[in-house]
């Protein structure tokens, strides 16, 4: 299968959600897969089956604008080529499989900010595009490492419980 692994930025160092990457790329390969990491830094050295797709990044450093500009330009190469299945670790749309991998952000303005900040428009425009990811014409299916976060995604955004499904995160007992 020629599956797209959506990740804004990918590399062997950094927290968890860099290492589920790693560690989801890795396994669809071993298995056979051709693995195609969309995303705008790529810094790995298990290159087997792995193969790196840049998206452009955008000089500009603002949050949301980084954000929004990552999304347009996955939109781009996803419409040009044919991948069997899109699992996007990033926000962005569409895909077949979405991992929330960060606070939503309604919740986070919520628990973070005073509620005039509703109006930044850094915080509006992500919840905008995360109204847009979890639409069920743009994602098929969510995975949340949490029963609180997929009760948040089917809350907040009406998203169909029977498409949600928790997978927690792995433990190395090592």
């Amino acid at each position: 299968m020629k599956i797209a692994v959506i990740k804004k930025d990918y590399s062997d160092s950094g927290g968890g959600a860099e290492r589920y990457a790693r560690e989801l790329c890795g396994g669809l390969a071993e298995r056979g897969n051709e693995v195609f990491v969309l995303s705008h830094t790529f810094k790995s050295e298990d290159k087997k089956g792995i193969h790196h797709i840049r998206v452009p990044k955008k000089a500009l450093r603002l949050s949301f604008s980084s954000t929004l500009y990552f999304h347009r330009n996955v939109r781009k190469i996803l419409g040009k080529d044919c991948y069997d299945i899109s699992y996007s670790l990033s926000r962005t749309y569409p895909s077949d499989f979405h991992r929330v991998t960060e606070s939503l952000q309604q919740e986070w303005l919520t628990a973070r900010y005073p509620s005039y900040q509703r109006f930044n428009p850094r915080h509006s425009g992500i919840i905008a595009l995360e109204e847009k990811i979890f639409k069920v014409e743009n994602t098929k299916f969510v995975i949340c490492n949490s029963n609180l976060t997929a009760r948040q995604v089917v809350e907040n955004h009406k998203f169909p419980e029977v498409r949600v499904k928790v997978v927690r995160n792995g433990v190395d007992h090592s």
